[in-house]
C-alpha cells in the first residue's frame, strides 16, 4: 500500500539539505538539523507514487547531522520525497536519482 507523502514545509526547507542533487545512491548527503526540542527522527523516502522505498530512525542530540544511503540501497533514475519526520515537525526535500 502506498503511503501518502506529508505535505508541509517547502522544498527549500533549509533544515534539510541533500547533496549532491542530482545524485546517484552511492554519494548521497542528508545533512538534517533537529530542532532543540527533538532528539530523534525518521527519515523516509518515497518514489513519485508516494511508495516508502527507504526508511530509518535516527537519533542524536539538537543541531546538524549528516547521514549516508546504505550502500545496498539502489535507488532507479527518478524523482524521490526525502523527509525527516519529528515529533512537531517534518522537513521535505525533492531528490533526483540520475
Amino acid at each position: 500500500t502506498a503511503s501518502a507523502v506529508p505535505q508541509t514545509k517547502a522544498s527549500t526547507d533549509p533544515s534539510l539539505v541533500l547533496y549532491p542533487n542530482p545524485a546517484t545512491t552511492a554519494t548521497l548527503n542528508i545533512v538534517y538539523d533537529l530542532p532543540a526540542d527533538q532528539t530523534s527522527a525518521t527519515l523516509n523516502i518515497f518514489d513519485i507514487t508516494g511508495k516508502t522505498v527507504y526508511t530509518t530512525n535516527i537519533s542524536g542530540n539538537a543541531g546538524l547531522h549528516v547521514a549516508n544511503l546504505p550502500a545496498n540501497l539502489q535507488l532507479l533514475p527518478g524523482m524521490y520525497i526525502v523527509t525527516v519526520n519529528g515529533e512537531n515537525y517534518t522537513s521535505r526535500q525533492t531528490l533526483i536519482i540520475q
